[in-house]
């Protein structure tokens, strides 16, 4: 009994002394510095990418919706996702997905030929709905 005692004191003062040295204090921002080498490059990129955010960007997207009517952005919106149409295609495909792959290259070759490349959408009244696939919903099915 006594000696069962001795023991359970022994390893609660191990597991308290454990537990000391597991509590760590912040880092030193010397200590974080030193983590990124590239820490100093980057910061400038950043302050670099806001200047030119403030000062192109922003100003000519200003005057995109200024001088483009509705229509013209619906338009570019509709091509843009027209170029994402074949990676849908590929990963309707690789997830064994054959009617909505079919849709797919449906929608590529009704809005490529009649939609004047992609600026018009009317695959979307000949019943052929735009979906979304990713490369993460594929590996996702095959249990990735």
């Amino acid at each position: 009994m006594r000696r069962g005692l001795v023991f359970g004191i022994c390893a609660l003062a191990l597991c308290q002394l454990l537990a000391a040295c597991a509590t760590a204090t912040p880092p030193s921002p010397e200590a974080l510095a030193a983590n990124d080498p590239f820490e100093a490059i980057n910061r400038e990129t950043l302050r670099f990418n806001g200047k030119v955010d403030r000062y192109f960007v922003m100003p000519n997207v200003g005057i995109y919706f200024i001088l483009v009517p509705e229509k013209g952005r619906r338009g570019v919106h509709n091509f843009l996702g027209h170029l994402s149409l074949p990676i849908i295609f590929v990963n309707d495909v690789l997830q064994g997905e054959g009617t909505r792959a079919a849709q797919s290259l449906g929608r590529i070759v009704i809005n490529s030929t009649f939609g004047l490349g992609g600026f018009f959408d009317p695959a979307v009244t000949l019943g052929m709905p735009l979906h979304r696939e990713d490369m993460g919903q594929t590996l996702a099915v095959h249990g990735v």
